[in-house]
């Protein structure tokens, strides 16, 4: 009995113990459950702050923003998106596929597949649609988020509208247009004087040799009565024989054979005269006449012979020219454009041989052109002063001359870089040696004639 009392009390004791513990292990478990559930509370809060801030971020980023599924679902857009393609809320939007903001939603297709492949992400240029059907220039750069298993996941792009920059850029190239018609404009002012010698010469040439055939027309005049008075004396041998002496003294006379051989001199003369005045004003209006603003197959070598013609007046005092043409294909370039610039180093040569003391003796012009790996090699030297290497770096740079004041804008050199290397796509060495000359040698692309039009288009959708 004592026994079953005693096994009693101990498993009473040991129940109130377990019990104890159980209520202390209990009360730490509520007490850590609260904790945790505050902690969690505290995390939701601020999940929901930083997702708040997120969405605030999101949707004040001026730049549209747009996360779509590859096939152009969409998961998510911010505002400036909204906007920018017109609609009046996010829901709406969201309820668009990506490929209806395309004007040509295959264009969209074809980048997607071209960005999977993609390390590393490029921008391009589309036409979009907003909602009310009108087009606008975009710039997009999207990328690919991948998950863990690197497989494809979701596109992220950002869509900037550059219509503005767009006008811009026209603007600037209207502005850049003019800028180089002006110059050739200025040119051919400069030009004026020197271009009105080179024709007055011939024109003299003309004056006087039609001057000398109305003169021998006079004197040949007294001969026609008496050829007309063969013709009434025919049946009377007298008559006759009377008239062939009168017009053999005057034959004699006037030594009609002389007269008849500087007659012919003179009409030569003249029309040589015509000839030379023709081809200066032929190349005055092809120097003068304004661009298209298309490129054209040009001959470079007709090109360099109306720029010679036109600056003749420039070099002709101070130097020989020697040209040497390859026989080399047509170029596609603007021809107006390559005239200016072969006017510019041929004037810089001119004037790098007048600055050289020579003791009156005439420098030279070498002219050359080839084809060479692909490009037409255009190779323009003067044995004139040469460029320091001080200042070679800097010579194609705006406004930057060496030539004395009223000599030189510095904007010679500047043209002929913009338009060789900007507009033709082109390359410009420049060899010289002080005291010994300078050559610039001018590459244009012969292949893919059609890149060098359609280049810049192609660099913005790259």
């Amino acid at each position: 009995m004592i026994i079953e009392v005693a096994a009693s009390l101990v498993v009473m004791i040991a129940a109130m113990v377990w019990m104890r513990r159980a209520a202390k292990e209990l009360l730490h478990g509520r007490e850590q459950l609260a904790r945790t559930m505050a902690e969690l509370t505290q995390r939701n809060a601020q999940t929901e702050q930083v997702e708040t801030r997120y969405r605030n971020l999101f949707d004040s980023v001026p730049v549209a923003i747009i996360v779509s599924h590859l096939d152009g679902r969409m998961i998510d857009v911010n505002m400036a998106a909204v906007r920018l393609y017109g609609y009046d809320s996010r829901a709406q939007f969201m309820a668009l596929n990506m490929r209806d903001l395309y004007v040509n939603p295959a264009e969209r297709d074809r980048r997607m597949a071209a960005i999977t492949q993609e390390t590393v992400p490029k921008s391009a240029e589309f036409q979009m649609r907003r909602k009310d059907g009108s087009f606008f220039p975009a710039l997009t750069l999207n990328h690919v988020v991948r998950n863990d298993s690197e497989r494809t996941g979701h596109v992220e792009g950002f869509v900037t509208d550059i219509s503005d920059m767009k006008r811009l850029e026209a603007d600037r190239q209207a502005l850049a247009y003019d800028q180089r018609i002006s110059a050739r404009l200025q040119s051919v002012g400069a030009l004026a004087a020197g271009i009105a010698h080179e024709i007055n010469t011939p024109m003299q040439f003309v004056s006087d040799s039609v001057y000398f055939l109305k003169s021998a027309v006079g004197d040949l005049d007294v001969l026609w009565p008496e050829l007309r008075n063969l013709s009434a004396a025919a049946g009377n041998q007298t008559e006759l024989l009377a008239v062939a002496q009168r017009i053999e003294g005057l034959v004699a006379q006037l030594d009609v054979e002389q007269l008849v051989a500087d007659a012919n001199d003179s009409a030569e003369r003249a029309l040589d005269g015509i000839r030379r005045v023709t081809k200066i004003i032929r190349a005055m209006r092809e120097f003068a006449h304004p661009d298209s603003g298309e490129h054209s197959l040009v001959d470079i070598n007709g090109a360099i012979e109306t720029t010679l013609t036109v600056c003749k007046n420039v070099y002709k005092e101070v130097a020989d020219v020697e040209t040497d043409f390859g026989d080399i294909p047509q170029v596609m370039c603007q021809f107006g454009e390559m005239n200016q610039v072969f006017l510019n180093i041929v004037v810089n040569a001119a004037h790098a041989i007048e600055a050289q003391n020579r003791d009156g003796r005439k420098g030279m012009i070498r002219i050359s052109t080839r084809e060479e790996d692909g490009f037409a090699v255009i190779r323009i030297g003067d044995d004139g002063t040469g460029i320091p290497e001080s200042v070679k770096a800097r010579i194609f740079d705006p406004f930057f001359t060496t030539k004395e004041v009223g000599k030189g804008t510095g904007q010679g050199l500047a043209i002929v870089r913009s338009v060789v290397v900007d507009r033709h796509r082109g390359r410009i060495a420049v060899e010289s040696e002080v005291g010994k000359g300078t050559t610039f040698v001018l590459s244009l692309p012969l292949q893919s004639q059609q890149s060098v039009i359609s280049g810049v288009s192609h660099e913005q959708e790259a």
